[in-house]
């Protein structure tokens, strides 16, 4: 299932290592967030820190290649947690599951556990393992496995509740 790309897609562009205005965490409604969040010059300072560290094992083109591979897997995370909460957001409008809008928790019915397992779990897995420890850890330890089995079981559960 190739996930949906829009305005609220959480994610870095693919601009030379730059964020585009616009692109980056969001509410559930899609709404970007900017509360509490680092600016833009904090950003950048901060990448160039990390990959200063980077740098003083590898050339780089290395360090690059590795930096444009982490963006991309922060991405691809995001765009998993995206469906996932679409996929939410649609149980909720259907009245399959109760959620803020009824005064209930976000967290207390199935869909909603996977939800939460797909963006604190396993994106979080994803995004340490690309920058820490190595693609079979990001595959397999509560990594991209795990996020794209969670997709198609919300969608199952989505299918079956909507009958």
């Amino acid at each position: 299932m190739e996930p949906p790309v829009d305005r609220a897609e959480l994610s870095f562009a693919q601009n030379g290592g730059q964020r585009i205005a616009g692109q980056g965490p969001t509410e559930l409604s899609g709404e970007p967030v900017s509360g509490y969040l680092i600016d833009e010059k904090e950003f950048g300072k901060r990448t160039a820190a990390m990959q200063q560290v980077c740098l003083s094992c590898h050339a780089e083109s290395w360090v690059n290649g590795y930096w444009a591979r982490f963006e991309n897997t922060i991405k691809t995370s995001n765009a998993n947690t995206l469906t996932a909460t679409q996929m939410l957001l649609a149980a909720w409008e259907k009245g399959l599951a109760k959620g803020p809008a009824q005064q209930d928790s976000l967290f207390n019915e199935p869909i909603e556990r996977k939800w939460a397992d797909q963006w604190l779990l396993y994106a979080n897995s994803v995004r340490f393992s690309s920058a820490m420890a190595g693609s079979d850890y990001g595959v397999f330890d509560y990594g991209r496995w795990f996020m794209s089995r969670n997709l198609i079981e919300m969608q199952d559960w989505l299918k079956s509740h909507s009958k």
